[in-house]
């Protein structure tokens, strides 16, 4: 049983991918709306007929392709300061692996107004966090704080894979296929979340010597 969190008007988190195979390993996310499935998710069923786009998320891919339980406490509009609280609120939750897309970190908080993590802040959340740890980052700047444990990774599927027709960050890469728009989730099209599941899968499973499907 996994520890439930409630945020003001929000939808209870968290989310939770089961490949329809079988479990072999546990993941953890945590971040802002690349890392969202629960909101994603109400949103769709309350829609006529229901749709429910997160089938179309990287999350549900490495689901997939890694037989993961995989958990995100990912939260739409959420800052850096809320994703550590989360972590620091499920750091007793049993995982084999956690996932943390981070976000800006100049994002003000909209669920409890915590103020913007630290230097220090960040380096005491280096140390809550092991090899198994995948840092992604979507914005192409330079974080404050380095991590030292686990790997990072930039990834730019938003854009080259993007949802909207206007791009809210310019990019030589940026493409926009109309026929796709329908079919997306963490803002980018199915094609795009593919693609992530495939990186990460590669990663598992060459760097941590995971089993993989493929």
């Amino acid at each position: 049983m996994v520890k439930p969190i409630n945020l003001s008007k929000y939808p209870q988190l968290p989310f939770i991918f089961t490949p329809e195979t079988e479990v072999k390993k546990t993941i953890m996310v945590y971040g802002d709306s690349f890392a969202d499935a629960a909101e994603t998710h109400e949103i769709g069923m309350s829609l006529d007929p229901p749709a429910n786009n997160t089938v179309n998320s990287w999350m549900w891919f490495l689901a997939t392709f890694l037989q993961a339980r995989v958990i995100t406490y990912g939260v739409c509009r959420g800052s850096e300061q809320l994703c550590y609280e989360l972590f620091k609120r499920t750091l007793d939750e049993p995982r084999d692996a956690t996932i943390i897309y981070h976000t800006r970190e100049s994002r003000l908080d909209f669920t409890h107004n915590l103020p913007h993590l630290t230097y220090s802040e960040y380096a005491e959340w280096d140390n809550y966090i092991n090899d198994s740890t995948v840092h992604l980052y979507w914005l192409d700047e330079k974080p404050i704080y380095k991590f030292k444990q686990g790997t990072s990774f930039h990834t730019k599927y938003h854009l080259t894979h993007c949802t909207d027709s206007v791009p809210k960050f310019k990019d030589k890469d940026f493409r926009f296929d109309e026929s796709l728009q329908g079919s997306s989730a963490n803002h980018a099209t199915q094609p795009g979340n593919l693609l992530l599941a495939i990186k990460l899968t590669q990663y598992f499973k060459k760097q941590l010597n995971w089993e993989t499907i493929f």
